[in-house]
């Protein structure tokens, strides 16, 4: 008994078929069956099966598969109990000691019987023989051993499935909060796009040309897969890293947000700030984050470009 998708369903002359996947690994399938996968039908085998539950959740049909695996055990159980009673024999109980003789019917008024004596035991050994009693009391206590152990075993594997299926109960749970978490397939995203080798910008011609080549989707999505590597703890972090990925310092202390006093205006790149925000967010720590928060950032982040690299110390030297 197993559980299967229903995709792998099918009908061959009037019979419930199913496809088994191709895989040798317990895991695999698992998730085979959980995400519905197709496969080379090819390779994979086919067999009878007869449908007993339907369920759309994966943790219902494990539950609902345990309860029938423990009918089934139950039920094989007292079949085994009722063959067992059935093909045990009736002692009957004997008494050598006396002879009976039963005269019928046709015999009446015919000479009387004789009268019932007790027959003289015939020693043949000088071994005491043991009375039948003693041996009928010790297959009775050897029966009662057998049908206290086998009642002793039935109580320990019932604690055992019990155990067992509190213990599937919680790995389902555990797995429906993988399949339920929405960070899970962050890896496998970033995987499939291609990793490109990313230019510092050192002046305002270099702003400018990474502005226009972000407005086509792809390198967008190239650019945020190499700058989102950076990592960072919170918000903060990741986006400075981010800009100090992206702007030198030389050309961070010639802009500003708004560009005042004749500085280069930041705010008007709004793809490189689209860039910025969604590498932020790639960021499992700053997934939250919105674009109020970042541009504060990159505003607080412009205006102390003069402290970094050594600026703060050489402009204490000068004062």
């Amino acid at each position: 008994m197993d559980i299967i998708s229903e995709r792998w369903l099918f009908k061959d002359k009037g019979q419930n078929m199913c496809y088994w996947p191709p895989y040798k690994s317990d895991l695999l399938k698992t998730k085979a069956v959980m995400s519905h996968q197709d496969f080379d039908k090819t390779k994979a085998g086919s067999c009878v099966v007869n449908v007993k539950y339907n369920s759309t959740e994966y943790s219902k049909a494990k539950s609902k598969m345990a309860r029938l695996l423990q009918e089934q055990q139950d039920v094989s159980q007292t079949e085994e109990e009722v063959s067992v009673n059935v093909g045990r024999k009736k002692t009957i109980r004997t008494f050598p000691d006396f002879e009976t003789n039963e005269m019928s019917s046709d015999d009446e008024g015919l000479v009387p019987a004789p009268p019932k004596l007790p027959q003289k035991k015939q020693v043949t050994s000088a071994v005491p023989t043991t009375p039948k009693t003693s041996v009928q009391d010790r297959d009775m206590a050897a029966s009662t051993s057998n049908n206290a152990c086998t009642c002793k075993c039935c109580i320990e594997n019932k604690v055992m499935m019990r155990h067992l299926l509190q213990k599937f109960e919680k790995l389902s749970s555990d797995v429906k909060a993988v399949l339920n978490n929405p960070h899970r397939n962050y890896v496998a995203e970033d995987t499939q796009i291609e990793q490109m080798t990313f230019t510092t910008a050192d002046n305002e011609q270099d702003l400018q040309h990474l502005e226009n080549m972000l407005s086509e989707n792809e390198y967008l999505l190239k650019a945020c897969g190499t700058l989102r590597m950076l990592g960072g703890k919170d918000i903060t972090e990741t986006t400075r890293r981010v800009l100090a990925k992206m702007v030198s310092t030389t050309l961070a202390m010639k802009c500003n947000w708004a560009g005042r006093h004749e500085k280069i205006a930041f705010s008007k790149y709004k793809n490189i700030l689209k860039l910025i925000l969604a590498t932020v967010r790639k960021n499992p720590h700053s997934r939250e984050a919105t674009q109020i928060e970042v541009e504060n950032i990159v505003k607080s982040w412009l205006r102390t470009a003069g402290d970094r690299d050594g600026g703060r110390s050489k402009r204490g030297k000068a004062e």
